[in-house]
């Protein structure tokens, strides 16, 4: 039974550290969880794949957002700043990317196993090991409700 104690535990941790990462980064990027971007402004249409980001580079921002005459010349301070906020914005929607088609998506099943794991925990007969699961299903709940309201699986646009 403390195997299984311990198992859980460490599950829980893993499926926290993995919800509030993917919130943290959400966070950064400007929100842009649950997606909501849809194929010609209609959600009847779905949603597009979910791409990486290529102006995450000095070089590629001004080849993406200046016109080509404009490529060499020195910017302003305010477009500098633009240009640092827009490059930050899209690493962290990269690694958000990432992150969600990896991590986020075994969300779904890690927090099946840590709900059939926390709920073995209460029929334990110690006493010990009955504490334990409340706080592990309370992570999975949490981590399970913010996967399905995030739309982990969805944003992708698989």
């Amino acid at each position: 039974m403390r195997k299984l104690a311990v198992t859980t535990i460490l599950l829980a941790l893993f499926v926290a550290f993995v919800a509030i990462r993917i919130e943290y980064l959400n966070c950064k990027v400007g929100g842009i969880l649950p997606r909501s971007d849809y194929r010609y402004d209609n959600p009847e249409a779905g949603l597009p794949k979910w791409r990486s980001r290529l102006d995450v580079t000095e070089e590629n921002w001004r080849m993406m957002h200046l016109r080509e005459e404009e490529e060499g010349r020195t910017l302003s301070d305010a477009e500098r700043r633009e240009m640092m906020d827009d490059i930050e914005r899209s690493k962290a929607n990269n690694v958000l990317r990432d992150f969600v088609g990896s991590f986020g998506l075994l969300q779904y099943p890690l927090v099946l196993l840590l709900v059939v794991l926390s709920i073995s925990l209460l029929w334990a007969k110690e006493r010990n090991l009955k504490f334990l699961a409340c706080p592990c299903l309370a992570v999975a709940f949490y981590a399970g409700s913010v996967a399905i309201y995030r739309g982990y699986f969805t944003s992708l646009g698989w």
